[in-house]
């Protein structure tokens, strides 16, 4: 398969992750969904009351909000 940077490899939501694996039921706690008015992103907990995660995902901070300890955003 030829990769080329900027392309995207799939166009639907669910095929995104490739060879990736399911994980154990909140194993992963700090892992932070952002949600966006627009899209949805990853975070990471630093600590109580801070979330790190990649300049490029934001364009405004009032604009989103944090889920955290929840296995399957869609299950809320």
């Amino acid at each position: 398969m030829s990769r080329k940077c900027g392309k995207k490899l799939c166009t639907s939501l669910g095929q995104r992750i490739i060879g990736g694996s399911f994980v154990e039921k909140y194993s992963w706690p700090w892992h932070v969904a952002i949600l966006g008015p627009d899209n949805m992103y990853g975070g990471t907990r630093i600590d109580a009351r801070h979330v790190l995660t990649a300049a490029h995902c934001t364009t405004s901070i009032k604009d989103y909000s944090a889920i955290a300890s929840l296995h399957d955003i869609t299950e809320q």
